[in-house]
């Protein structure tokens, strides 16, 4: 038989008893769960902080680039559009110059003799097609396709350099294949060599032979006039290498029309950068303020009130955006000089009219490049064979400037024929040449064929060899020196290489086939007062060891010669941290996955969750093992009941059954 306590037997209402019991279990954790909300809540804000600071020291990184930086983005405008447009890179330098179009880059194309429809059949064989000095392809004609109308799409279908076309010539009422180049210039004529069978039948043999539709031709500019007018002329109609860091697309031809082209600095882009890191900066600024207030009226205190971490961190914060950068002249330390102030609550104000003056040279002694180091991350160096390229939040300012010892420059692979005559021919069968290439395979490359001189010959190689497809960027510089042809990779350092020389022409070259060079590291270091800070060097790149106290990750160019580097020093570099470059090297401090405050901060009110989970836990466990132990301290009693009740029952049956045997025996 089973028991309840449900009391049935006591009559008492147990359920009730002993919830009421373990009633204090109950009211712990429910205090327990309002703390942990409590906390809950100060981590969800402390989250809040740690998303506007990584939105914060994202805006900054536009302003802290050093290469590709906003501050050295350019405009470029034209007078007349129709005949020119441009863009201009940050390597452009700000000014104008003015040109004339002479005549534009075209593409050759050439046309067939004409057929009587686009069905009409075309004899069988095959046709190879080249332009320029690029590889040939052979398109084949059979039975599957001998058409005018089959030969345009083999060519389409096969053809790499060329794109054809079935034209109808309206004079003569016949069609025509149409062969244009994809590429513009004098030297990329179309060449065709024709395998296919002569007229027969019905076939017809198709012509390329006669006068071309559209000669190759380049493009021509003229910059100046008189006697000292520079005109150059290039095979396409982009031209990116008239004025460093300025692209050209040439529209149309007029040379009669002067066009002038203007380089200007992004001052608007500048503009807005700064404008982003003011707003992102407030929002820090004013969110951890709301969240760390007390509401008088309320009486609520913000989840972050008496927080040290975050206060720590606004008051950093507002430090560095309103503190001086040391190194830079008293018109230009302190933000506040192009119109980035602060108010009266903390925050940021700006004053775009004031920046802009800065920045186009308006203010007294100030520049552009001096608001750019007030700004970011920069270096000047004391000599122009030592460039600064790139720092890190790890790179600190130089109180005194870092001492750059270059002990070996960087060097290329070079190899060198025998000595050539006065002429050299280059006979067809002849005129193959490959190698491998700073680790790259040429594959097979040819000659043009034909009798040079040895300038003409090193131009020819080198044309050859930096247009190969099979090489992708790297390219060579080919020269005559002493009679010897020279060749020389256009790449710095350990990974510029020529080796692996073949080919038919390697005797009329000059070269044996045996040459082979590997290039030069630059070698080097830094001085910090008088301490050494070692460095690697990459190709022409010197870059600062990672654990270096002062020059970690600090990286600079150095294009010096062999003859150039003496003993001792060869640059003093002096490294300026602007406003901007400052709070993201704090930033980075604050926000570091392993030890930084943001991590620190999180991880304390984790542990804090964490325990309230195991207090909450541990109580629940109390009033579980309490509510069992009074449930079956009730079982038991409502047992005991039950067997108390039974007796009775069985003594009150047993008193009966004598007192009715005593009044039977009476009577």
């Amino acid at each position: 038989m089973s028991f309840s306590i449900d009391g049935l037997i006591s009559g008492l209402n147990t359920s009730s008893i002993i919830d009421s019991m373990v009633k204090l279990q109950a009211n712990q954790v429910n205090r327990l769960n309002e703390q942990k909300q409590q906390v809950v809540n100060r981590q969800t804000s402390f989250k809040g902080v740690e998303a506007r600071l990584l939105s914060l020291r994202s805006s900054l990184s536009r302003l802290n680039r050093v290469t590709s930086s906003v501050f050295d983005a350019r405009t470029a405008s034209v007078s007349d559009e129709s005949i020119v447009s441009a863009a201009a890179g940050s390597g452009a330098q700000v000014g104008s110059f003015s040109l004339k179009v002479n005549a534009l880059a075209a593409a050759e194309k050439r046309a067939s003799s004409g057929f009587a429809a686009a069905t009409s059949t075309i004899t069988q064989g095959t046709l190879d097609i080249r332009v320029g000095n690029r590889e040939s392809t052979t398109i084949t004609i059979d039975a599957s396709n001998n058409t005018a109308s089959g030969l345009v799409t083999a060519i389409n279908a096969q053809a790499k350099d060329v794109t054809a076309a079935l034209v109808k010539d309206q004079a003569s009422g016949q069609f025509k294949v149409l062969l244009s180049s994809k590429y513009t210039g004098e030297s990329n004529t179309i060449s065709i060599t024709n395998n296919l069978a002569a007229s027969s039948g019905g076939a017809v043999q198709p012509d390329f032979t006669g006068a071309v539709v559209q000669a190759a031709g380049n493009a021509s500019i003229t910059i100046g006039s008189g006697a000292g007018a520079i005109t150059s002329v290039y095979e396409t109609n982009r031209i990116d290498d008239l004025v460093d860091g300025v692209s050209l697309n040439l529209l149309k031809a007029d040379a009669s029309k002067e066009v002038t082209v203007s380089v200007g600095a992004d001052n608007e882009g500048v503009v807005t950068a700064v404008g982003d890191f003011v707003k992102e900066f407030n929002g820090v600024i004013q969110y951890i303020s709301e969240q760390s207030q007390f509401i008088v009226q309320s009486q609520k205190a913000g989840p972050l009130l008496g927080n040290r971490s975050v206060s720590e961190i606004q008051n950093q914060l507002r430090s560095i955006a309103i503190g001086s950068v040391p190194g830079l002249e008293t018109a230009i330390n302190r933000l506040s000089r192009v119109g980035v102030g602060v108010s009266s609550n903390g925050t940021l104000t700006f004053d775009e009219s004031k920046l802009r003056k800065a920045l186009s040279g308006e203010l007294s002694g100030v520049s552009a490049r001096d608001v750019q180091r007030l700004f970011g991350l920069s270096a000047e160096s004391t000599a122009a064979g030592v460039e600064f390229l790139l720092g890190s939040s790890r790179t600190k300012s130089s109180t005194t400037p870092y001492q750059v010892d270059i002990t070996q420059a960087a060097e290329q692979a070079t190899i060198s024929s025998s000595g050539l005559g006065g002429t050299i021919v280059i006979a067809p069968g002849q005129n193959t040449f490959s190698f491998k290439l700073d680790g790259k395979e040429s594959g097979t490359l040819s000659l043009t064929a034909g009798t040079y001189t040895p300038a003409q010959l090193a131009t020819q190689l080198e044309s050859v060899i930096n247009s190969a497809t099979s090489l992708g960027s790297r390219k060579v510089t080919a020269s005559i020196e002493g009679g010897q042809l020279r060749l020389t990779s256009q790449a710095y350092g350990s990974n510029s290489k020529i080796e692996e020389l073949g080919g038919t022409a390697l005797t009329v070259l000059g070269f044996s086939g045996s040459e082979s060079d590997v290039g030069a590291d630059v070698v080097g270091r830094f001085m910090v007062n008088g301490q050494i800070e070692t460095a690697k060097g990459t190709g022409r790149l010197l870059m600062g060891d990672a654990n270096n106290v002062n020059t970690a990750d600090l990286q600079v160019r150095v294009t010096l010669t062999a003859a150039q580097v003496t003993a001792g020093v060869e640059a003093n570099l002096t490294v300026t941290r602007g406003v901007t470059a400052d709070l993201e090297q704090y930033l980075t401090k604050v926000l570091d996955p392993v030890k930084g405050q943001v991590k620190n901060g999180n991880e304390s009110f984790q542990s804090q969750i964490d325990a309230f989970d195991a207090s909450i836990k541990r109580v629940n466990e109390v009033a579980e093992a309490k509510r069992a132990s009074l449930v079956a301290q009730f079982a038991n009693l409502e047992r005991l009941l039950s067997d108390l009740q039974q007796t009775g029952s069985f003594i009150s049956g047993q008193l009966t059954g004598l007192s009715n045997l005593n009044n039977s025996r009476r009577n």
